[in-house]
């Protein structure tokens, strides 16, 4: 279970790399805030990006402003129903 585990931070940790090698200074930046603050987020923003770089949709480098773009574009608020009976 442990050797699992290991597999899966060491697969995070090359796609982190892979996808910072396609960012900008400021895009690290960034993406290392959001790191820190919501990791489910940063972990969909690296495999949109991982794919996007696997795919050869992704040709240039990713500044700040593209990366949070992408970021609200994935932060869609969920609307909550509530239903009120009369």
């Amino acid at each position: 279970m442990e050797a699992t585990q290991e597999q899966q931070a060491q697969q995070v940790a090359q796609l982190e790399m892979a996808c910072k090698q396609k960012m900008t200074k400021d895009a690290i930046e960034r993406y290392s805030n959001v790191k820190a603050g919501h990791p489910d987020k940063a972990m969909k923003v690296l495999q949109i990006i991982g794919l996007g770089i696997q795919s050869g949709q992704l040709q240039e480098t990713i500044e700040g402003d593209q990366l949070k773009e992408l970021l609200l574009k994935i932060d869609t608020p969920q609307r909550e129903v509530t239903i009120n009976k009369v």
